[in-house]
């Protein structure tokens, strides 16, 4: 790859060398997990769905640092175990530093498919 991610998974990716994505369905949610390559220098991507809530839980990393985080400029107030919730469209940015290789996983709801509480 071009250090630019895979655009299915990912966009605005910087540092990204390589994305492993597999992806099922179960109850009509969308469960991916994710596991990407990355340069030592700072690297993020965002894996926002325009159409879909996520669910993205960093589960692990091969040196340095990783989490997910719902600004990319700004840590994660629990770093990497960190939860992050967010609504259609929102960015969800996924940012390392001195890892070679970080794992997550991301849930897509699809909000307007369950009833209100």
């Amino acid at each position: 790859m071009d250090g630019s991610g895979d655009a299915r998974v990912c966009k605005s990716a910087q540092g990204i060398s390589a994305v492993r994505c597999v992806s099922r369905v179960s109850n009509e949610i969308e469960v991916q997990f994710i596991d990407v390559d990355v340069s030592p220098e700072p690297a993020w991507a965002d894996y926002s769905s325009p159409t879909h809530a996520s669910l993205s839980v960093h589960l692990g990393n091969v040196g340095g640092k990783a989490e997910t985080r719902l600004m990319r400029n700004v840590p994660a107030p629990y770093g990497a175990r960190s939860i992050s919730f967010t609504s259609p469209g929102a960015p969800i940015w996924g940012y390392s530093e001195g890892a070679t290789r970080a794992a997550g996983v991301k849930l897509a709801f699809d909000l307007p498919r369950y009833p209100r509480c």
